[in-house]
């Protein structure tokens, strides 16, 4: 068979890559302290980031 990467490859290597920008995200940043709220500045914040870093990818 032919070395190639296929898609589903490809896809599970940017989800670990996404699991570990995740992480160090989370240690990099101290938890939000605003209650439960899903909508917290810290957790907008860290969406965000996620979802540049994962387009970028």
């Amino acid at each position: 068979p032919v070395a190639t990467t296929s898609p589903g490859d490809r896809q599970r290597l940017n989800t670990s890559k996404l699991g570990l920008h995740w992480r160090q995200l989370a240690t990099m940043s101290p938890p939000p302290r605003l209650g439960t709220s899903r909508t917290a500045p810290g957790d907008l914040w860290r969406q965000a980031r996620i979802t540049e870093y994962y387009v970028a990818v």
